[in-house]
């Protein structure tokens, strides 16, 4: 790998890494529930919206500034992926300063909440929710390394699902004169 593509991901990597971390925290800030019915989906919006705008925006300004204006879909790929690896070091240093400095019982209310609404939904019986709070236990008191290697992982692989979408905004074939 050349050293302006590795500078490039890199840097669309730490913005996307910047500006989830102000999501996030306006999402501390305002209190708003995450796990809340429809907040998911919406999440997941704005998550792609994270993600792709700089992926897109970087991937562009790399190929029309060191790659002669062209990128293989396959190359532009790559630079998804491994921004989305970049961003994902940088929201793993916030998880892990987060959880440890700022709020660690950041989740209990949200999952009571979203336990009180879940139970509230026909068909649920007890033992589904003995199941899901019991789950939802196991990930809040499992050590703190896990908690962030699941934050990698899951920001990886969403960073590289939504970058089989970007690269189709980077990709641009050469020209063939005939």
């Amino acid at each position: 790998m050349d050293k302006n593509f590795v500078k490039s991901f890199i840097t669309s990597g730490i913005v996307i890494g910047v500006i989830y971390m102000v999501y996030s925290m306006l999402l501390y800030v305002a209190e708003v529930n995450v796990l809340k019915t429809g907040m998911a989906m919406l999440g997941l919006l704005i998550m792609l919206v994270i993600i792709i705008l700089p992926q897109i925006y970087f991937g562009r300004k790399y190929r029309d500034t060191y790659s002669e204006g062209y990128i293989k879909y396959g190359r532009a790929l790559l630079f998804g992926v491994m921004s989305a690896t970049a961003g994902a070091a940088v929201v793993t240093i916030y998880t892990i300063i987060f959880y440890s400095l700022v709020d660690m019982s950041y989740l209990e209310p949200m999952i009571n909440e979203f336990m009180t609404e879940l139970a509230e939904k026909p068909g649920i019986t007890d033992q589904m929710l003995d199941d899901i709070y019991a789950k939802f236990e196991e990930a809040k008191n499992a050590p703190l390394y896990k908690t962030a290697l699941q934050a990698f992982l899951n920001f990886v692989i969403s960073g590289g699902i939504f970058s089989l979408i970007s690269s189709i905004f980077v990709k641009r074939k050469q020209d063939v004169i005939a």
